[in-house]
């Protein structure tokens, strides 16, 4: 989809196009420059070309202030747990501080990013408010007939230290979400299963190589906060096979932590978004403690596929 400034210079090139076009008609036909307006003397199609340009602007203001009025609520709310589990939050500028005493920065209309360091088992915590383009006017159109179309999330990404993280894939996603990650995730494709919980709503599925990391990883407090908050858990993966560049590291960490979070309205971000964000928190530390033994299955399959993607690269 085209960028809501290129899609504004459009709609202003072609009312220039449209006055243009017409201007050359009437040279063309030897009238005169007034008589491009129509019989009742109204410049029809630059008045429908102007009001377009008008209400697109319209709504590129009054989309680009909700979306910060958000982001901007949502994060003085959970602002205090990260301050909490990190030493530093926010983003630096210049002066070693803040950039203008706020926490957020903001990367497009509809996306703000938050960061936090210092805090053990991991290198940091980027969260990325990435929120419906209500600043488009054909998005804002489409969101109004489908309101189910898209939602505002928080991502969530940690970088994990490499010695504080063991080798496995851990993660409980969203059923109808399943074919997309198998792309976009390529080691869901690879490493786990599918197995099933008993405690995991219907609209929730979990994929593991080792069966008994749902005993380790999801103790009863995790368990209920994910029951609890259904609507808007979307995703968790924890992946020592990570792909993804993660805070903007030159280098891909391979091993992380990825989150992904509906974010409620302000009246349900204690109900529903606080207690994911402890889950996630926890899950930190969890991760850290964590030792898998050295003949554990995930180990073991591990090295039996090592060996057959070297056969398979000599033979080639």
């Amino acid at each position: 989809m085209f960028s809501v400034g290129i899609r504004m210079y459009v709609l202003g090139l072609f009312s220039l196009v449209v006055i243009f076009q017409n201007f050359s008609r009437s040279l063309a036909s030897g009238v005169e420059v007034e008589s491009i307006q129509n019989n009742d003397g109204d410049y029809e199609y630059e008045k429908y070309a102007l009001s377009l340009v008008m209400v697109y602007a319209v709504v590129y203001l009054l989309g680009s202030a909700r979306n910060r009025t958000i982001a901007n609520r949502c994060m003085k709310k959970i602002a205090p747990l990260f301050e909490e589990q990190f030493q530093e939050i926010g983003f630096e500028g210049e002066d070693g501080l803040t950039s203008d005493g706020k926490l957020l920065h903001k990367e497009g209309q509809n996306v703000y990013l938050f960061y936090a360091t210092g805090r053990r088992f991991c290198r940091g915590c980027l969260c990325s408010f990435r929120l419906k383009a209500r600043q488009d006017l054909l998005s804002y159109v489409l969101y109004m007939l489908l309101p189910d179309f898209n939602h505002d999330f928080l991502y969530i990404d940690i970088p994990m230290n490499d010695l504080d993280m063991d080798q496995f894939v851990f993660s409980i996603v969203r059923a109808d979400q399943l074919d997309i990650l198998y792309h976009s995730m390529p080691e869901l494709s690879i490493f786990p299963r599918l197995v099933p919980l008993e405690f995991l709503p219907k609209s929730l599925s979990c994929l593991t190589d080792w069966d008994e990391l749902v005993e380790k990883l999801m103790p009863p407090d995790i368990k209920e906060a994910i029951r609890n908050c259904e609507a808007a858990f979307e995703l968790m993966h924890l992946s020592d096979q990570n792909s993804t560049s993660l805070l903007s590291m030159e280098n891909i960490p391979k091993k992380a932590l990825r989150f992904r979070f509906r974010v409620p309205s302000v009246e349900k971000i204690d109900e529903q978004l606080v207690p994911l964000l402890k889950v996630t928190f926890d899950m930190i530390d969890l991760i850290g403690n964590l030792k898998i033994p050295s003949d554990a299955k995930p180990k073991v399959l591990r090295k039996v596929l090592k060996s057959k993607m070297k056969k398979r690269v000599k033979r080639e």
